[in-house]
């Protein structure tokens, strides 16, 4: 067995296993071809992977060997606000809208993430940043009327009604329709604050540019009992009826016994007839 040929030559004198040298191959032999890597797919231009990953294709600005850039779900700005309020880092979060304002920013600053500023500011007790906030979205972005809501339904809270109405006026001339229960709680904050000419100017504003309900009106004419203002209460009580609104139990109820305080019993009949004629029980 020592003296006998190797392994080796004796393959390689086979003539079935590819006679000749080693390495050459024979006539009836199957070459063998060492595995290679697979080249990896061509990645298509324009598609998106499910973790988020889109590919460029080659000569496209991008990272990676296939040109692949990695694309946040949301912009940028709201993404990182998002995180570091998740991480309470709410110092960094609120100072974090400057990057997103000025000359050399190409795109407009998000409205949505605004919004969530504006809010975090307000309930930190930051009036006047949130205020500066919403007037550098008014110039470089375009607010929406969540973000008015937002802004100004903070304001009514901390009764910095005199901010709230200049918002206000901003929103309408932006041509954003006011809705209804924001008008309520101005009109709730205009009395608290005893302007009452505020209050009948921000149903008036309503009337005509939306669409009040029962409730602002009965908030209207029962915070006007309660300051003895029966006459332009009573005024409103009529506007309602002819603005396709039927006052329910509270409205009738809050006008008659004001006016029975008061004295003014023909009034009071008054509105206890149209009561009864609109089929509503006392």
């Amino acid at each position: 067995m020592w003296g006998s040929p190797s392994s080796k030559e004796a393959r390689s004198k086979d003539p079935l296993r590819g006679g000749g040298e080693a390495g050459e191959a024979g006539p009836g032999a199957t070459q063998k071809t060492k595995p290679t890597a697979q080249a990896p797919k061509a990645a298509v231009m324009g598609q998106t992977s499910p973790t988020g990953v889109q590919r460029t294709g080659r000569g496209q600005k991008g990272h990676g060997l296939l040109g692949e850039t990695r694309t946040h779900p949301a912009p940028i700005g709201r993404w990182k606000e998002t995180h570091l309020m998740e991480e309470g880092k709410y110092s960094e979060s609120l100072s974090f809208p400057k990057y997103m304002f000025g000359e050399g920013h190409g795109d407009k600053p998000d409205t949505v993430t605004c919004t969530r500023w504006i809010e975090k500011l307000i309930n930190l007790g930051d009036i006047e940043e949130a205020v500066r906030l919403m007037e550098m979205l008014e110039k470089y972005g375009e607010p929406d009327i969540f973000a008015y809501i937002t802004l100004i339904s903070g304001l009514c809270r901390v009764n910095r009604m005199d901010l709230a109405d200049k918002a206000f006026e901003e929103m309408i001339s932006r041509g954003l329709a006011p809705e209804a229960v924001l008008c309520t709680r101005m009109i709730q904050g205009f009395f608290n604050s005893k302007n009452i000419q505020k209050a009948v100017r921000i149903m008036e504003i309503l009337e005509e540019h939306g669409e009040p309900d029962v409730f602002a009106y009965n908030v209207l004419i029962g915070e006007l009992c309660k300051v003895n203002r029966i006459d332009l209460a009573n005024k409103f009580l009529d506007r309602m009826g002819s603005s396709g609104f039927s006052p329910n139990v509270v409205t009738y109820n809050t006008m008659i016994g004001r006016c029975c305080s008061r004295r003014k019993l023909d009034l009071a009949f008054k509105v206890l007839d149209r009561m009864l004629n609109d089929k509503c029980e006392p």
